[in-house]
């Protein structure tokens, strides 16, 4: 025999109407298994009087406690789990893509199955990246990727680098699309001329001019200083 009550939402503990009486009027001797949706005391997330108290499945004697709204797989306790989603929906690192297989027995905690169901994974890749080397890393990790077209990556970027090593960081950027399904891009790396660059770059006349007023203008901060990095990379790459 089963029983399912729907709520509207509202204020309060969803599991707050689970007691130890429950149910029990109807099968005295049923498996109790309770269902809510919301977030618990331990996420320390919004308002603490609308959680769900983590304790519940034992306070009601509740042989599991399924919830809902976690979207990934997580154990609160000896008989309550958030199942989590079926497929990843986001960049969060809280091990989604899974369902749980539940096995209940009289006065025992239940055994708890993880079992993978998602097609698709989700990754991000924070990098500071400082020279080519870094570049390099940076291009084995993505063709290290096992089947890379059910993949998104968020690539979180920070750091400076010389012009060669920005111009290789281009166009890798450039291939990404066609090693994996889908790449989005955040952060920043700036270009920055070392000295054998410049020089490499450097001339008599009105482009010697320019290099040298650009390189003041670096090297003296502000405001001005990436516009002036950035156009030293155009002109390296021309």
């Amino acid at each position: 025999m089963s029983r399912v009550a729907c709520l509207e939402w509202s204020r309060g503990d969803p599991t707050s109407h689970i007691t130890s009486d429950f149910g029990r009027e109807e099968a005295p001797e049923a498996l109790r298994v309770g269902l809510a949706h919301g977030g618990v005391e331990a996420f320390g997330a919004g308002d603490a009087a609308s959680r769900i108290d983590p304790g519940r499945a034992e306070e009601a004697g509740l042989e599991y406690l399924a919830l809902g709204d976690w979207h990934g797989t997580k154990q609160m306790g000896p008989r309550t789990w958030y199942s989590g989603t079926p497929e990843p929906d986001s960049f969060a690192q809280n091990d989604p893509g899974n369902v749980l297989v539940v096995e209940i027995e009289p006065e025992e905690e239940p055994s708890v199955e993880k079992v993978p169901t998602r097609t698709h994974r989700w990754l991000r890749r924070e990098e500071t990246l400082q020279g080519e080397e870094d570049v390099e890393a940076l291009r084995r990790w993505f063709e290290g990727i096992e089947d890379p077209l059910s993949v998104l990556v968020r690539l979180e970027l920070s750091g400076t680098l010389g012009m060669e090593a920005t111009r290789e960081l281009e166009e890798l950027k450039e291939h990404l699309e066609d090693i994996v399904l889908k790449v989005r891009h955040r952060g920043e790396v700036r270009p920055k001329a070392s000295e054998e660059e410049i020089e490499s770059i450097a001339s008599n006349g009105y482009v010697g001019d320019t290099v040298e007023t650009l390189r003041s203008m670096s090297e003296a901060g502000g405001e001005k200083a990436d516009t002036a990095d950035r156009a030293l990379q155009l002109l390296y790459q021309f």
